[in-house]
């Protein structure tokens, strides 16, 4: 098994999302399954969890060169 380096914003953000309500909320899409819905990937979480791109900060834009 190779490993991987998470850095602490990351695991950060994830313990945020599990722990903002008080209450110990798992970090998965069950009711997305369970209920047949479609879920629109906009939130900084979903795109970390999936592997894209945030879309805030510096990953707004793109740089291209000549």
């Amino acid at each position: 098994m190779e490993l991987i380096e998470v850095g602490y914003r990351y695991l950060s953000l994830l313990a945020d999302y599990m722990t903002y309500e008080g209450v110990y909320k798992p970090c998965n899409r069950l009711e997305v399954l369970l209920y047949d819905e479609h879920e629109q990937l906009k939130s900084s979480l979903s795109h970390l969890v999936t592997g894209r791109m945030i879309q805030y900060d510096t990953g707004v834009f793109d740089i291209l060169t000549k």
